[in-house]
This record gives C-alpha cells, structure tokens and sequence, in this order.
C-alpha cells in the first residue's frame, strides 16, 4: 500500500515537468498564418464590438 500511494505522486510530478522546449512560442506559431473570427450579427452591433476588441486588444 505505501508503494502505490508513492507511485501516483511522483508520477505526476514526471509527467509536470516534461520539457517543452520543444515547442515554439507563439509567434514563431502564428507567423504568417491568417486567423479568421467570423460574427453572426451584423456590423455595428454588440458582438461586432466585442469581436474587433479581442481581434485589436490595443
């Protein structure tokens, strides 16, 4: 019983801290690529608001 109790913990503390430099960052990931956010309402409106703020967070 006190093996298995161990064994859970310090799996998941391997599996945690897997490396990840293997992955790229974000904007190696999105460089040159077109992201499309298509609105259901028309322009103008709440959502069409909404949709440009999250497109131009600035």
């Amino acid at each position: 019983m006190k093996r298995q109790s161990l064994l859970s913990p310090t799996l998941a503390v391997l599996l945690l801290s897997a490396p990840v430099c293997a992955q790229d960052t974000e904007q190696e990931f999105y460089h040159n690529k077109t992201i499309s956010l298509v609105v259901g309402y028309s322009a103008g409106g709440g959502y069409d608001t909404y949709a440009r703020l999250v497109i131009h967070p600035h």
